[in-house]
């Protein structure tokens, strides 16, 4: 049976995490929550968040995800997941797979790189590399971003951090819980 990326990545750290956001990170899953997003006051930052395609500020802003795996790639690549995130308006659709121990999320032409960890049935997403094009941004001009996923009663607690030169991009988290599906 073919892994998660992140199965793939934790190996039995994996199973460490807490049930909720292990299943925060298997397809196929629905999931809806709401979120308080917040936009830093750097004269960038409106750039910024354009750029990532990041969410509009606001409180309590509804979240629908949709976390499907891609279908196999002619090289029978890595498992490849498909993550399609609609919070307020604004919808990202990013592909994520496992490579070289590492996360590697692509949109259009950039992807970011991410170092994975679990700790306290958490998992924690670090900001590794970034490239556009295919070429590697330099840590200078290249925005960090920072991701929790902890356990909730229902579901589990998202907080995710964008800086850029020690200023606050995009600050976005909230409760996430699983839609329930018929069988």
């Amino acid at each position: 049976m073919a892994l998660s990326p992140y199965h793939a990545i934790l190996g039995d750290a994996f199973d460490t995490l807490h049930p909720n956001v292990r299943r925060a990170h298997e397809a196929p899953l629905a999931a809806d929550g709401t979120f308080d997003v917040v936009h830093g006051t750097h004269r960038v930052t409106p750039i910024l968040v354009a750029l990532m395609q990041l969410p509009a500020a606001g409180s309590g802003v509804p979240v629908a995800l949709n976390l499907t795996i891609d279908p196999p790639r002619a090289n029978a690549g890595p498992i490849t997941l498909r993550w399609e995130r609609r919070i307020g308006r604004t919808a990202l659709s990013t592909h994520q797979h496992a490579h070289r121990g590492l996360l590697v999320e692509e949109h259009g032409p950039g992807r970011m790189v991410f170092t994975l960890r679990a700790a306290n049935g958490c998992l924690i997403y670090e900001h590794a590399s970034t490239r556009f094009l295919f070429l590697h941004v330099p840590p200078a001009l290249s925005p960090r971003v920072r991701a929790l996923v902890s356990p909730d009663p229902d579901g589990w607690h998202v907080d995710v951090r964008v800086d850029w030169h020690g200023h606050l991009v995009c600050a976005y988290g909230g409760r996430m819980r699983p839609l329930q599906t018929a069988a």
